[in-house]
């Protein structure tokens, strides 16, 4: 559905389960929710492919911002896009497809252009470097700034 659907209806699936998913968690009692991706991974792809596309999402968006939470802390993994392509290169089935869609360095250049436009915006984003780092050192980063920032 996600490859097939016109570009609007495959960004309010995301974005709706994203809102969901906020809207489940406001109800519990954890004083830390770690979720992966967020509105702003939706945003960022349809940014980078048009401008039009962006205004389009903020147009639907509009009416209901005020029910929109903004995450705390977000964190943007800043890779190089080779990086990212020998990343991809070890994906298997509908992972591999999905990023293989967006996979040139144009996309990419207007996806991290994005990214640093709305870092800008709003104060609660983190770049963390990746390139140079496994998984796990990635994940131990993350975890020291989650502590640091929200202790637990």
């Amino acid at each position: 559905m996600i490859r097939d659907a016109e570009w609007y209806a495959s960004a309010m699936f995301f974005l709706s389960g994203c809102f969901e998913q906020m809207r489940l968690l406001r109800g519990r009692s954890e004083p830390l929710v770690l979720m992966d991706r967020s509105m702003w991974s939706t945003l960022a792809v349809h940014a980078a492919k048009s401008a039009e596309r962006l205004e389009a999402l903020l147009t639907m968006l509009r009416p209901v911002a005020e029910q929109i939470h903004v995450p705390d802390l977000t964190f943007i993994l800043d890779a190089s896009f080779a990086t990212c392509q020998s990343r991809i290169a070890h994906k298997t089935g509908t992972a591999r497809a999905l990023d293989e869609l967006t996979a040139s360095s144009a996309f990419h250049a207007r996806e991290q252009e994005f990214y640093r436009w709305l870092g800008r915006q709003i104060p609660s984003l983190v770049f963390l470097a990746v390139d140079r780092a496994s998984a796990e050192q990635v994940a131990e980063k993350a975890l020291a700034l989650v502590r640091e920032t929200a202790p637990c």
